[in-house]
């Protein structure tokens, strides 16, 4: 009820929305509820076939602040259980790849 009006936008044929992205220039956000919270996607176009900027941050990343009044004054032997209650995604939380436009090296961080 709380949507804006007006027609979902969407493109059936992935090739023309591929070409399209190719050719776009500027920034847009989604955001979406996942099961562990919100995610979030930023994009920054510039007329390319890869993005300028692309950053992604998983829900687990938010739930970290949790850990800390989770954990206090909990036993050694429970921080597993107690950090497994939230169900984190440590392998979504950060890693980034670096494209080095003048030498075509790509690196890898996780």
């Amino acid at each position: 009820e709380n949507m804006p009006s007006g027609e979902i936008v969407a493109e059936k044929k992935l090739v023309k929305l591929l070409n399209q992205l190719k050719k776009a220039k500027g920034e847009g956000i989604g955001r979406h509820e996942a099961p562990r919270g919100e995610c979030i996607h930023y994009v920054k176009l510039n007329e390319s076939e890869l993005p300028e900027v692309w950053k992604a941050r998983a829900p687990t990343y938010n739930n970290l602040m949790s850990w800390v009044p989770m954990l206090l004054g909990q036993q050694i032997a429970d921080i597993p259980i107690v950090i497994a209650s939230i169900d984190p995604c440590i392998a979504c939380m950060d890693r980034v790849t670096i494209l080095n436009k003048n030498n075509d090296q790509t690196y890898y961080y996780s």
